[in-house]
């Protein structure tokens, strides 16, 4: 190895790759056929040579250009060169965007890495490396600097993210052009790398590299400075997980609880980021991150003013704000009416088994569940998440708010999301181990009747007198 770019890629192949990469790790290149990502798939090859059948090279036509079917062309012509296996994935990247109104630019990225994964699984790729340079880095920390975006996604690219690796990160793209050409690799030019509709392309065009004598400076500052805050906000949130989490958090079975005021005490400027690593322990994967507007909204949610709120978050988790606490919760809390009658019913939704049994009159209310009259036997009965303004009347006390009832129960906010109601058209006829409509129970004269049971994980809920 002669070259710089050579040499500085077998040092970053030993010191740092092979920190990752296996000896009987299969890994995917993602090439796109521009210059930087046909110099990398030329350099992995090159230190790969005795062990090519490791690595698949993927492309991803993103439909943009009509030109795209070139790219594939090249790509497949240089890995047949070089004895590699490659696979391509067509995607409609206008339409993407169109439907889920994205610029061009966020859906290419979000398609192109899901068809990547697509890639990886299909084929055993443990790892997935991608072509980003110094300069691409730059170009991201001066992006977010300039857009408006919090100091804390002032960062560079990472090196490393889940099974995404950047082997490049440290090679300036110059250098990296300037043996290209010198070694002879063919690539082709990307025409929408020109458009100064994109503001990569502005800073990248217009700005960075207008001005010669301090690009490189300016790239290498830049870079550094995003990698050294992305490195300060990693150390911060491993912290948070081994630390905070343990000493403040309280875990029981499915949620988190957390101290609304700890979160501002501790984490000035950085509120998200508690609730970032919180929900990231419950949904399993602990490299996983909130998009820029989940980081946005948590600092305003965990101030609000209102007595209650409700925020939900990917991967089926919820925030429930109550007081001065927060609780994460891994339940989708929606439930849409069930209809129900005589039998067993089991409720996923909330974990549970609702149970109605004819039963003789022989006793009082069992401990176990309460007892309605045998006339709703035929009536369409429904069992439904509380709504706000349902109402109940217990024997012997007026009327009141079923959240009321709940209040009185001093239960967390998970449990009362959790609660269910069985009601008829008239409304709620029993709150299950809180409370029974008068107008449910059965008749002076009934022989028989109908033993409402609510069980959960937790076990069955029991009758509390109201």
């Amino acid at each position: 190895m002669n070259s710089v770019i050579e040499r500085t890629w077998h040092d970053r192949v030993r010191e740092h790759l092979l920190h990752w990469i296996g000896p009987e790790d299969r890994i995917l290149i993602a090439v796109s056929g521009g210059a930087d990502s046909m110099g990398m798939l030329a350099l992995i090859a090159a230190y790969f040579q005795w062990s090519r059948d490791r690595i698949v090279v993927g492309h991803i036509h993103h439909g943009i250009r009509p030109d795209a079917c070139l790219d594939e062309e090249l790509i497949r012509t240089e890995c047949g060169r070089r004895g590699l296996r490659c696979e391509s994935t067509k995607v409609d990247t206008p339409t993407f965007a169109r439907e889920r109104r994205l610029s061009i630019e966020v859906a290419a990225r979000t398609l192109r890495y899901k068809s990547l994964e697509s890639i990886a699984e299909r084929n055993g790729c443990k790892w997935i490396l991608t072509g980003h340079t110094l300069d691409d880095s730059a170009e991201t920390v001066w992006m977010r600097m300039t857009s408006g975006a919090p100091w804390y996604e002032w960062t560079g690219i990472p090196e490393k993210r889940g099974r995404i690796l950047r082997p490049l990160l440290t090679v300036v793209r110059s250098e990296l052009r300037g043996w290209i050409d010198e070694a002879g690799i063919p690539f082709r030019d990307d025409s929408t790398n020109q458009d100064l509709h994109h503001l990569r392309n502005q800073i990248r065009l217009e700005l960075l590299q207008k001005q010669e004598v301090l690009y490189r400076k300016t790239i290498q500052s830049l870079a550094e400075s995003g990698a050294n805050l992305l490195q300060l906000i990693e150390t911060v949130r491993k912290l948070v997980r081994l630390r905070y989490l343990k000493a403040f958090g309280e875990w029981q079975d499915d949620r988190i609880c957390l101290e609304i005021d700890g979160i501002f005490r501790y984490f000035k400027g950085l509120n998200f980021l508690p609730v970032e690593v919180a929900w990231a322990e419950m949904t399993g994967e602990k490299e996983a991150r909130f998009a820029s507007v989940f980081r946005k909204q948590i600092p305003q949610f965990l101030a609000g003013t209102s007595p209650q709120a409700k925020l939900r978050l990917p991967n089926q988790i919820t925030i429930l704000r109550r007081g001065g606490k927060i609780w994460l919760h891994r339940e989708n809390l929606s439930m849409t009416s069930v209809s129900v009658s005589l039998g067993t019913w089991e409720v996923p939704q909330r974990k549970g088994i609702l149970s109605l049994e004819r039963v003789r009159l022989v006793s009082d209310n069992p401990a176990d569940g309460f007892r309605i009259s045998l006339k709703f036997a035929a009536a369409p009965l429904q069992l439904r998440r509380w709504q706000p303004g349902d109402r109940l009347k217990p024997r012997g006390r007026p009327t009141k708010k079923i959240s009321a009832l709940l209040a009185e129960k001093k239960l967390d906010p998970i449990e009362r999301e959790r609660t269910v109601v069985l009601a008829d058209e008239a409304g709620p006829l029993v709150v299950p181990g809180i409370a029974v409509a008068q107008r449910a129970e059965p008749g002076a004269s009934d022989r028989e009747a109908i033993l409402v049971r609510w069980k959960t994980e937790h076990g069955t809920h029991r009758h509390d007198d109201c």
